[in-house]
């Protein structure tokens, strides 16, 4: 399952959200619908039996994600996907190390993307916040922090956030898989945050 997992995070920037725009196209959906439901099957089985593993649980919260994604993330939020979203990202916030407070950097992004009523700007704040205290300033974190920022119209907190992440290392073999990606999009969202910032 993990295996598959590391593919559809390489080949579809890991569904990650987007200071413009969305990683949600026909394409990555394609790659979602051909590896996910097979992903997450594997890691079910996996987790049922080691229910107590958060490796274990973190692997099937991102099979259970990329599963969900081929049919819109964003417009399962408000079905029992989002709920379930929720759940085990608030799970695996019980694990604030593992893999750089990543259930924490999950629920900044389901709050930051989900539509009314569940999106909620400073929820998505707060989680992300929590990313980078519990942990520590990965490019993930510190990417995140930037979108979820832009996103705000906080363009100068952005701007920060972004030229910070571009020249942060990764902090997890998970996250070496979409950090180029990371990379490339942070220095663009600098450019673009400081272009706001010029222009108020």
């Amino acid at each position: 399952a993990e295996a598959l997992n590391a593919v559809m995070r390489i080949q579809t920037n890991a569904n990650a959200p987007c200071f413009e725009g969305s990683n949600d196209s026909p394409k990555h959906r394609k790659i979602w619908k051909t590896y996910g439901p097979e992903s997450e099957s594997l890691a079910l089985k996996a987790y049922s039996k080691r229910p107590d593993d958060p490796q274990y649980l973190a692997t099937y919260t991102d099979s259970y994600i990329f599963s969900c994604s081929y049919k819109g993330l964003v417009k399962q939020a408000l079905t029992g996907a989002g709920k379930k979203y929720q759940n085990l990202a608030k799970k695996l916030q019980m694990h604030p190390k593992l893999d750089s407070g990543v259930g924490y950097a999950l629920l900044g992004c389901f709050y930051n993307e989900a539509p009314w009523p569940l999106h909620d700007k400073q929820k998505a704040l707060e989680n992300i916040k929590l990313a980078l205290s519990k942990g520590g300033e990965t490019r993930r974190n510190l990417y995140y922090a930037g979108v979820v920022s832009y996103k705000r119209k906080e363009f100068a907190e952005a701007a920060k956030y972004f030229k910070e992440a571009y020249s942060t290392p990764v902090g997890s073999e998970k996250e070496r898989d979409f950090g180029d990606w990371m990379a490339t999009e942070s220095k663009r969202g600098y450019s673009q945050a400081i272009a706001k910032v010029a222009s108020m």
